[in-house]
């Protein structure tokens, strides 16, 4: 092996003189710049250059606007009485009624992150119930899960919030995702009072935006 290795790693510094660059059987060596290391078989801190360009990584966006209807949703609740989910003129309205019982409401496409890929998933959504002002009802969760399924303890990035008002709070909201794997955009609704009334979460509008870089 021609090259020597520095803190466990092989350096490739192009702007100081070095053996491990002079070793390099390549083309046009003469015209790089900046330098590279090289550590269990992963390059990392590449700042290389070539004949005074940079070596830059292409950056690409996508957003993705998701039709906040029924039929893009799965909703699944403990409860079967007063408790649904419904288009509404301009949201996506989830219901879940009576003590103790729980509901969500899922997007039905799963969010698959590769490696090299950062996603954004934006939201607004609004809750409250219809009972006394000012009392409590439940909560809300909304957020990112590794499952759809009929629970709140699989969020890896959420908001909870209290709901306790008949007037409608609006949130709007952002979850990133930089770690590979699958996930879910979930909303969990849990009515927590001994009352038999409403709790209510409104899906106003969803998005979700990709950044790959290549």
């Amino acid at each position: 092996n021609p090259f020597t290795k520095t803190d466990g790693c092989y350096l490739f510094d192009f702007d100081t003189p070095n053996e491990n660059v002079d070793n390099l059987d390549i083309d046009n060596k003469e015209k790089a710049g900046g330098s590279i290391k090289l550590c269990d078989g992963k390059f990392s801190d590449d700042t290389l250059t070539f004949d005074g360009s940079s070596a830059e990584k292409e950056v690409i966006t996508t957003t993705e606007n998701i039709d906040v209807l029924a039929s893009n949703f799965t909703y699944d609740a403990t409860c079967s009485y007063a408790c649904l989910m419904a288009d509404q003129t301009n949201n996506l309205t989830s219901q879940t009624s009576y003590a103790n019982n729980v509901s969500v409401t899922v997007y039905n496409t799963k969010i698959i992150v590769k490696k090299g890929e950062k996603y954004k998933i934006n939201s607004r959504v609004g809750f409250q119930h219809n009972y006394t002002n000012s009392e409590k009802l439940g909560d809300v969760y909304i957020g990112i899960s590794n499952t759809n399924e009929r629970t709140n303890d699989d969020y890896i990035d959420y908001k909870n919030y209290e709901i306790t008002s008949t007037s409608e709070d609006i949130k709007d909201l952002e979850f990133n995702i930089t770690t590979p794997g699958e996930y879910y955009f979930k909303i969990y609704l849990a009515h927590s009072s001994y009352d038999s009334n409403t709790i209510i979460a409104n899906l106003y509008n969803l998005s979700i935006e990709k950044t790959t870089q290549k």
